[in-house]
């Protein structure tokens, strides 16, 4: 039986959401700032490998998301280190981990 309009779903209800409540960060903004880097997690997606990683800055828990080769290298190789204090620098055409 079909389900009547007004009892379905809205997709913003049910569309899978990074850290729910978290806001979201450009990489670019972190340049410069210390942060707490927590935690990643690595998707492939049709652009390639990318990773949402999660940190603490001015007490308050954000996001990013990064599809830099070098971030996702960087990350996968301090994965078990994790959690670090973090900046971000742009060296060249290449965002890094400080």
């Amino acid at each position: 039986m079909a389900k009547r309009v007004q009892d379905m779903k809205r997709f913003g209800d049910v569309r899978p959401r990074f850290g729910e409540g978290t806001e979201y960060v450009k990489v670019e903004e972190l340049e410069g700032k210390e942060f707490i880097l927590k935690s990643f997690k690595l998707m492939t997606t049709q652009w390639g490998e990318a990773a949402v990683f999660t940190f603490e800055i001015d007490g308050e828990d954000k996001e990013s998301l990064t599809f830099s080769s070098v971030l996702v290298a960087e990350l996968k190789d301090i994965a078990v280190e994790l959690p670090v204090i973090a900046m971000v620098k742009k060296t060249g055409r290449y965002w890094t981990f400080v």
